[in-house]
């Protein structure tokens, strides 16, 4: 297993390391360069002996409409299941940590104050302990959730689980921060491993599958360090408040709307939900609907439109529509009530 180099800046520890993070977030961090990432699992451990039976590497496959480009990921130092709270503690009071980010899904945010249930628990059993470590250095708390304005949404429930003499610290300590992100990012098919082996020698019982196109735009107001992202092609901005909204409503409105529409139509796959005509219309009369919400120039919503349709049809993404339905009850509020 990898150990952080001396040059490295700083500890990035991540939250909920799935497909998505690794397509996204995590690739985004080890093309940055220079940060050691320790990831702790979601719901399930197996990720974890997966990835640290192969020294945290993984293999990336991005799945265009005319072929494939095949990479190594390689910042994992360490992944951990969720329940091992004490390594989270240890790691969050650790001056060297700067960085959490989270991929927890939507209902990852909902009150609790278990612990081993909780990721917000996990979290403010770190701070209590970054506190009490005398740590001065700002640390950075990034949601990359499908949520509208994460950040405010994690930093409540962090603040709900937090003593009385954190609550006090925190403010001067810990910058929570909001961010939009967007790939696509199916699960991987059979032959994704074979694939990896083929082209890079790896062994890789986890590759990731995802689309050419990657977003992420984040709010520009960290105290302390963070990883150069800017490399990666991430954004930062004043106003992150209109990004979310676009995606939101344009594209997970459309792909939750496909995901049962097209199930209803007989069909499994967003390229062929997108095809489908009736699909397709239920679609167009969404985005008629939801650009009227939106404070953008018609020309940049149509483009937006057009290169969400583009995406949709690549038909080698094989992107299943079982796996967007999941959590409806938790993704309908969100993507398409205004």
């Amino acid at each position: 297993m990898n150990s952080p180099s001396p040059s490295d800046v700083g500890r990035l520890v991540h939250l909920g390391i799935g497909n998505f993070a690794r397509a996204h977030t995590l690739h985004a961090t080890d093309v940055a360069g220079g940060w050691s990432v320790v990831a702790f699992t979601g719901r399930s451990a197996t990720m974890a002996d997966a990835l640290n039976a192969q020294g945290g590497r993984y293999g990336l496959i991005v799945r265009g409409a005319e072929g494939d480009e095949v990479s190594l990921v390689d910042v994992i130092d360490e992944v951990h299941p969720a329940s091992d709270v004490d390594t989270l503690v240890r790691l969050l009071a650790d001056p060297f940590t700067a960085v959490v980010t989270l991929t927890i899904t939507e209902k990852g945010y909902a009150a609790g104050s278990d612990p081993a249930t909780s990721a917000p628990a996990r979290i403010a059993l770190g701070l209590k302990a970054r506190r009490e470590a005398g740590v001065t250095e700002p640390i950075a708390l990034v949601s990359c959730d499908n949520l509208t304005g994460n950040g405010e949404v994690l930093g409540q429930a962090v603040l709900a689980e937090l003593d009385e003499e954190t609550k006090a610290w925190f403010p001067d300590h810990v910058d929570v921060i909001s961010s939009m992100v967007d790939r696509i990012t199916p699960s991987a098919d059979e032959n994704a491993s074979e694939t990896v082996r083929a082209q890079t020698g790896l062994a890789d019982s986890v590759p990731v599958v995802t689309e050419p196109f990657t977003e992420w735009v984040i709010e520009d107001r960290f105290r302390g360090r963070r990883p150069e992202w800017e490399k990666a092609g991430v954004q930062f901005t004043d106003d992150l408040e209109v990004h979310e909204l676009r995606k939101l409503r344009l594209l997970n409105g459309a792909h939750t709307l496909m995901a049962y529409a097209g199930q209803v139509a007989g069909v499994q796959r967003v390229d062929e939900a997108i095809a489908h005509r009736e699909v397709r219309a239920l679609v167009e009369q969404l985005w008629a609907e939801a650009r009227a919400t939106l404070p953008l120039p018609a020309a940049e919503l149509d483009a937006y439109t057009a290169a969400l349709e583009e995406r949709f049809r690549n038909p080698r993404l094989a992107d299943n529509l079982i796996r967007i339905a999941a959590d409806g009850s938790v993704k309908l509020p969100v993507r398409a009530l205004p």
